[in-house]
């Protein structure tokens, strides 16, 4: 009975893990949509990673880890971000990140 528990719990737990880890792909796979976003937007309006950072008090390094997908910032960044870009917070978020491959 006891081994029973334990390969049932070991079952469970793998499939936990293996959730967990399909979920971190997909928060990694929007990450690079979004910041792919970002860059576009900004590219369109003319402007620097210089001008955005300074825009929205972050460094040009964190600005483009941003734009490449490789951090999760606070809502306080795109906020800021968005008032750098000169549009609404909602324009950064108008994607729809399941259609996008990558």
């Amino acid at each position: 009975m006891l081994q029973e528990l334990v390969t049932i719990l070991t079952q469970k737990f793998l499939v936990f893990t293996f959730q967990v880890s399909i979920m971190e792909d997909l928060d990694l796979k929007r990450q690079r949509i979004f910041g792919r976003h970002v860059k576009r937007l900004r590219e369109e309006k003319g402007f620097s990673q210089d001008d955005i950072a300074a825009r929205c008090r972050v460094t040009k390094g964190s600005l483009s880890v941003i734009e490449n997908g490789n951090r999760n910032f606070s809502f306080t960044t795109l906020l800021a971000l968005a008032k750098a870009l000169e549009v609404e917070p909602k324009k950064l978020l108008d994607i729809d990140f399941e259609l996008f491959e990558e």
